[in-house]
Formats: structure tokens, sequence, C-alpha cells
């Protein structure tokens, strides 16, 4: 199944697949889009409900329309969470993905998630985001796909 949510002002793309009593979110990494994760999406259908999504900038969602730093990445993934009634949740993320998985800060409690992160990228020396993004021209991951 694919779908769009609204959240934070900007319209998120998702893609949905499995039935599992368990869920696992999937948070793609910098300029690419939910396509990174094809072959965990196969992998893991059969077990768990699986929510790949893209980020704002990247492949189905829209342009944000303004500059915007990580912790709007950090919170999409919250509302995003929030809006798909996603439960407690294995949340997988690469890069930057990771870092919208946790942000500065772990996961809050009451959601009971369960990070794996490759290669998120905080700030040195702890603090939030230390960059400021502006898409490109057709957006990341080429645009529309």
């Amino acid at each position: 199944m694919i779908g769009e949510v609204e959240v934070n002002g900007v319209r998120l793309f998702y893609r949905e697949a499995g039935r599992g009593p368990r869920t696992v979110v999937l948070s793609h990494s910098f300029l690419v889009d939910h396509r990174q994760f094809e072959a965990q999406i196969e992998a893991l259908s059969g077990t768990f409900r699986v929510i790949a999504y893209d980020h704002r900038d990247h492949g189905r969602s829209a342009r944000a329309g303004a500059p915007y730093d990580l912790a709007a990445l950090v919170n999409d993934a919250e509302a995003l969470l929030d809006e798909l009634a996603v439960p407690p949740c294995h949340f997988v993320g690469l890069s930057t993905g990771g870092f919208a998985g946790v942000g500065p800060a772990p996961p809050a409690p009451e959601r009971g998630r369960r990070p794996t992160l490759d290669g998120p990228w905080p700030r040195p020396g702890g603090g939030g985001p230390a960059a400021t993004y502006t898409a490109p021209p057709g957006g990341a991951a080429g645009g529309r796909v």
C-alpha cells in the first residue's frame, strides 16, 4: 500500500507492506528515497508491518518550500508515526535517516521505539543539528519518482 500524510506543513510519501504484530519503520539516507530499502521491505514484510517513507524534499514527498534543519526531519518522523498510529516500533535509520529516528536525544520512553542506526551523524560535540538544507532544483533523489 502506498499513501501520503500531511505533517508539519509538508506532504510525506510512504509505502506500507506486511501485517505482523510488530512494526518496522525504515528511514533512508540523504539524497535517496524509500527505495533504498526494497530488499529489506521484501524480507521483513512476511513477519512485520513495514513502513518506509520519503523525507521531505526526497523521492515522492513534497518539497519543503523553505530551508530546514535536521530537527525538522526528527519532527516529521514523530508526526508520521502519530498520523499512521504506529505503536512502539523498531526504527531503522541509515545516516540522516538514523538521525531522524533519534535526533539529538533518545526517543521518548512512551514511544517504546527500538532504534537501529547505521551511521547517524549528529553534530560533533553533541547538541542539536548544525546544518540547514534547501532542496536542489528538482528535489533530492532526482525529484519525483
